[in-house]
């Protein structure tokens, strides 16, 4: 056991509040420290640690929602007792939900004040701390002891808090934001960082949660495993994308590289043949206008290439715009419509990834042309 004196300080800009408990406490034995404000209460603890700290609700420069905040973040292990004179259930639920050990209102009953420190600061048993013990195992161990324990439990990113409160081997109640119940155990258990601590207890408002622990901790588990497991398949689909995406900019790239030469190609074309009105090459998939030539002003390309684009089926099958026959469309190399005015010339080529469109009067050497 430790004989060690145990360190309190106290905060209230109330001097006779600070004087009294002082003169009173320091008769247990016990070192007292005193501060008039947050700000030198926030000094007093950098300069040295201290077991437990007593502070007002209502002060000048930070209000005490904000100094306990503070403690919890930086001397997590000194417990905090909150003070106030204008108590109410909503103040003592967010003062327990922040990480208070305990809630008096003021005028405090020194007496009753004493018993609880002396109980709270007693070395009894074991006492220590444990790194990096994870909270599933954590609350495993208080169950199975069978304790009555009330856990705060607070994520430093999303600032979520939580309430975790077990007894004979249960967990009976548990409290994260407006949720309650099991739906509140999930979330709290489903946290991947934060810092818990035990409190002292309270009596839950009412029993919320009635399902067996090994139950809670599997569903918990079963949680934890498809989120993760959504998380990885999140990451895969980006990755997957992420390899389209860019295959599709390399394929736009080796079009933009090629559509030079298929340009070269179809001007030469057009200049053996000068009679040719128009020639484009169009996807055969989707109908997009790759590249054309045309000898005549008159003739608008652009509507053309959409009139493709639009007759074409949506399975992208640019053959059946072709035929009526369906079930000869494979076989299909050339089609030669006649038009009122000139032929139109419509060809595979490429394996069939495109079409050579060619309009030309009716007066041109077909056999040339082919």
């Amino acid at each position: 056991m430790s004989t060690k004196k145990k360190k309190i300080l106290i905060v209230d800009d109330e001097q006779n509040i600070t004087w009294s408990m002082e003169k009173y406490l320091s008769k247990e034995g016990y070192f007292i420290a005193t501060a008039d404000s947050a700000k030198k209460g926030a000094e007093l603890l950098n300069a040295s640690p201290f077991d437990l700290v007593i502070t007002d609700m209502k002060m000048p420069d930070v209000d005490g929602f904000q100094f306990l905040n503070w403690i919890k973040k930086n001397h997590n292990k000194s417990k905090v007792v909150i003070m106030t004179a204008f108590g109410s259930t909503t103040i003592r639920d967010e003062a327990k939900k922040i990480g208070a050990y305990r809630y008096f209102e003021k005028p405090v009953d020194l007496n009753q004040l004493r018993k609880f420190i002396n109980e709270t600061l007693a070395d009894k048993g074991f006492t220590g701390n444990i790194l990096d013990i994870d909270l599933f195992d954590f609350v495993q161990m208080i169950i199975l002891a069978r304790k009555q324990k009330l856990i705060s439990v607070t994520d430093p990113v999303t600032m979520q808090m939580g309430l975790l409160y077990l007894k004979g081997g249960d967990v009976v109640h548990a409290e994260c934001g407006s949720m309650n119940g099991e739906q509140a155990f999930f979330t709290i258990m489903a946290m991947k960082s934060g810092i818990f601590s035990d409190m002292p207890w309270i009596e839950p408002p009412s029993r919320t949660i009635n399902s067996p622990f090994n139950h809670l901790l599997m569903e918990a588990a079963r949680i934890q495993d498809e989120s993760q497991a959504n998380i990885q398949d999140l990451e895969a689909t980006v990755e997957a994308v992420k390899k389209i995406m860019e295959k599709q900019k390399a394929g736009e790239g080796q079009d933009k590289g090629g559509k030079g030469e298929v340009r070269q190609i179809l001007q030469a074309y057009h200049s053996e043949m000068p009679e040719v009105i128009v020639s484009m090459i169009i996807g055969a998939r989707d109908g997009r206008l790759f590249e054309s030539v045309c000898n005549n002003e008159k003739y608008n390309v652009n509507e053309s290439s959409v009139l493709f684009k639009n007759s074409f089926t949506t399975s992208g099958d640019a053959e059946v715009m072709l035929t009526g026959f369906a079930e000869r469309r494979r076989q299909i190399e050339e089609i030669l419509v006649t038009n009122v005015d000139d032929y139109s010339m419509i060809k595979k080529i490429k394996d069939g990834k495109y079409l050579l469109y060619t309009a030309f009067p009716k007066s041109c050497n077909l056999g040339m042309l082919k």
